[in-house]
């Protein structure tokens, strides 16, 4: 029988949601699947005891926010030895039926994949379509609608971590997540570094997931932004700045993130808001802090 860690992180959570999130995948638990839930609780206030779960499950909390990277990784090398693979979720993501099982049977008959994710849809969004994935095509990086694959499956050269199902031994062969990063481009900076190591991400569209990318997004034409706080502004573009400039990382995913760099940065001019100019700034002065060689095994 196949173990499964599905680990959650959860900050300031929508307990009625994150309970909703649990119970999706709860139903889809086949019964030659051993899961635990593995939730660790970077909120001030505990929750435990608003949290509606039936399978087995541990629950982390100190009163502190350590970090998403830093809590995923504290269970991840816990439990490591243990299951055969780990799935990470956000607390606001919902999952269709069967996924597990048909997660984890896609990776059993398909060795060489190391990590497998959904197409997702925004729930914030107003078009409601599934969104883009990113595949590598000549040395570019190109965006491509999942509807349109003919395939049931396809190479992706990055994806949101939540709903991915990771093989447990690329936690042995590329590292755990980057902790200096706290949160955002933590997913995409661990995929890009397991680019290099064979990872081969793959996005499979039997699996989908309904997902609440961060607030109530800006529309400029047919472009949408997402509205990120104060302090996820700091993050993103301390974060993004240092891939930017890191020596090993290829030229096709710097470009990548210059681009969506540049998204943000024309959000913050109209948002007219002093505290996300003065954390933008912070983080420009700070992204040289952040040691992208430094990664535990």
């Amino acid at each position: 029988m196949k173990k499964l860690a599905i680990i959650y992180v959860l900050y300031n959570t929508d307990i009625e949601l994150f309970n909703k999130s649990i119970k999706s995948l709860e139903e889809t638990i086949p019964e030659n699947l051993n899961v635990t839930f593995f939730i660790h609780d970077n909120s001030f206030e505990n929750s435990k005891q608003n949290i509606i779960i039936n399978e087995k499950y541990q629950y982390f909390h100190n009163g502190e926010n350590i970090g998403l990277a830093k809590a995923q990784n504290k269970i991840i090398k816990e439990n490591l030895t243990f299951f055969d693979y780990f799935l990470t979720s956000d607390q606001d993501s919902i999952y269709s039926s069967n996924y597990l099982e048909i997660g984890i049977d896609f990776m059993e008959n398909n060795k060489h994949c190391g990590c497998v994710v959904p197409i997702w849809r925004n729930i914030l969004s107003k078009n409601k379509k599934f969104e883009s994935q990113i595949i590598l095509v000549n040395e570019k990086l190109k965006l491509i609608n999942p509807v349109d694959v003919r395939e049931d499956y396809f190479y992706v050269t990055h994806a949101i971590c939540s709903g991915s199902i990771i093989r447990a031994n690329m936690f042995n062969k590329i590292g755990l997540f980057n902790e200096d990063f706290f949160i955002d481009w933590i997913d995409n900076e661990w995929m890009w570094r397991g680019y290099k190591s064979e990872l081969n991400v793959i996005c499979y569209k039997k699996l989908r997931i309904n997902h609440q990318w961060g607030d109530n997004p800006l529309k400029i034409m047919n472009i949408e932004i997402p509205n990120k706080s104060d302090t996820r502004v700091y993050f993103t573009f301390r974060n993004g700045l240092a891939l930017i400039f890191h020596k090993e990382l290829e030229s096709y995913f710097k470009k990548y993130l210059i681009k969506q760099l540049s998204k943000y940065l024309f959000y913050l001019f109209i948002s007219f808001s002093f505290n996300k100019y003065k954390n933008m700034f912070k983080a420009i002065k700070d992204f040289k802090n952040i040691d992208l060689n430094n990664v535990k095994r």
